[in-house]
């Protein structure tokens, strides 16, 4: 439990040290410590949310660390949004933002693979004894991936499962 957040602050020292950093400009620089001490505001902030404090508090003061995954991928998935919204406008602000991204990224899991998701939709399939999936059976067959692949990407379910149907 709480594995990301338990070794931040060593990993931040770290960073601190070894002075990582990116310049992207003579004003603009990116710093390893401080994509992971953004991070660690991140989890604290969820930590101490209404609904945080409850989950936390029922798994003895730790993060679950499937929750630590959804905070990283929600704040990468925020970076690389202001990496879109920057990018016409204030190209130094996009860059920055990809690269505070790209110190994050190693935090999350790979991403199940379209044969793995593929190989869980036929054992679903094979379970049920069918050899094509009904519209109507889609949203328990996601949710049956998501529930055995929880590193898959929805919109690749959703692509892969629709190629199912009969």
């Amino acid at each position: 439990m709480g594995k990301i957040f338990n070794g931040l602050s060593k990993e931040i020292m770290v960073a601190m040290k070894s002075g990582e950093k990116v310049e992207i400009n003579e004003n603009t620089v990116v710093t390893k410590a401080n994509a992971l001490k953004n991070l660690k505001t991140k989890m604290l902030e969820w930590k101490t949310s209404k609904e945080g404090a409850k989950v936390v508090n029922a798994n003895n003061g730790e993060i679950p660390d499937s929750q630590e995954i959804v905070i990283v991928k929600k704040y990468v998935a925020e970076l690389m949004g202001d990496v879109e919204t920057y990018k016409e406008v204030k190209p130094n602000m996009a860059k920055a933002a990809e690269i505070e991204a790209s110190y994050l990224t190693p935090y999350l899991p790979a991403e199940a693979s379209a044969s793995d998701i593929q190989n869980c939709v036929e054992f679903w399939m094979k379970g049920q004894d069918v050899t094509s999936i009904e519209q109507k059976q889609m949203g328990i067959v996601i949710k049956f991936v998501k529930n055995e692949l929880e590193n898959a990407d929805g919109k690749l379910v959703s692509e892969i499962v629709r190629s199912y149907i009969k």
